[in-house]
């Protein structure tokens, strides 16, 4: 039928061009869906999606302390936690808990009038994350 068409004159090699392009086009989007059906089908479990739950550190608003602060965070799953208070030198001024918390919001006192004005930092450490703030003691 292609070489009817083409010989019949310049509409019939216009047409043959025609079907041979989208024959093409058609051939090649089937190759490309069956592509992505075998990588879904024999992708599966090869890569194991790993979501960590991250903590939210409070902030100490305003950042100044005077005489007792409360610190805070919130746990999305329960996790082994240190919560620290260091001093710009980024040694350990106060541990002020080390353990293993549950889900939830957790509070901790701090009472800022054992220590000199300052600049000072509270620290979350996990197993999977970190995160320190300053604040200052300002009493």
């Amino acid at each position: 039928m292609l070489r009817e068409l083409w010989y019949s004159g310049t509409w019939g090699r216009i047409a043959a061009n025609v079907i041979v392009g989208v024959s093409a086009f058609v051939a090649l989007y089937l190759l490309y869906v069956g592509y992505r059906k075998l990588i879904a089908i024999y992708g599966r479990g090869k890569r194991k999606k790993i979501t960590v739950k991250y903590a939210d550190v409070f902030e100490l608003k305003p950042p100044f302390a005077k005489g007792t602060v409360q610190f805070g965070f919130e746990l999305k799953e329960e996790t082994n936690v240190e919560f620290n208070i260091l001093d710009r030198n980024d040694q350990l001024v106060e541990n002020l808990f080390k353990g293993t918390l549950k889900e939830g919001i957790h509070p901790f006192i701090f009472d800022s009038t054992k220590y000199k004005n300052n600049i000072y930092y509270y620290q979350y450490l996990s197993d999977v994350q970190k995160i320190s703030k300053k604040f200052i003691i300002d009493n």
